[in-house]
Formats: structure tokens, sequence, C-alpha cells
């Protein structure tokens, strides 16, 4: 199977979390390509600058990231969203936060 990875910050509305993760999620289903059977794991991180941290941190590790920036209201960098990733690449994922 293979999994994407979305992020998501918490220290936005959670109608926009919401609506993020639906924008960062079609662009990068176009981007990357994702088959029908692909899954989804949410993550949150607290803020950008832990979601910037997050990004280059996972970009250091080979995985490709695509990014949301909400033009509306200022929110800048909202989401982010893995390349479909399976079997050992997964493991880098484990020190996340599932989104709650």
């Amino acid at each position: 199977n293979e999994y994407i990875y979305v992020f998501v910050r918490k220290d936005i509305p959670i109608a926009d979390q919401i609506v993020q993760v639906g924008h960062v999620c079609y662009e990068s289903g176009l981007r990357f390509n994702a088959k029908e059977n692909t899954f989804m794991v949410l993550c949150q991180v607290n803020s950008e600058e832990e979601l910037c941290t997050t990004m280059y941190r996972l970009i250091e590790m080979g995985v490709e990231m695509h990014q949301f920036i909400e033009p509306d209201n200022d929110l800048g960098l909202t989401a982010l969203c893995s390349q479909p990733v399976s079997g050992k690449q997964r493991h880098l994922f484990r020190k996340y936060k599932l989104w709650s």
C-alpha cells in the first residue's frame, strides 16, 4: 500500500484546517499521480514555523513534499502533503503527531 502524509497547522481555525487539507491533497494528487488506493495519514503541527521545519526535514531525507500557501487572509503556508510512500520510507513519519 501507498500512503500520503498530510500536515496541517493547528493554529488556524478548524474550518480553515479542513479546507487547507482539501487544497493540498487535490494539488498533490495531480502532482504525484496518486493511485486510487492511496491512503492518507493526517498529521498536525502547531505553527507555520513548525510546518516549515517539517517540510525541510523531510525533503532532506529524500521525501518530495507539496506545499499549499493560502492566498487569502494572510495565512501563509498552511499545509503539506508528501509524495506517496510505502515500506521502509514510512518510518520517517513515525515521530509526527496524528491530527486530533
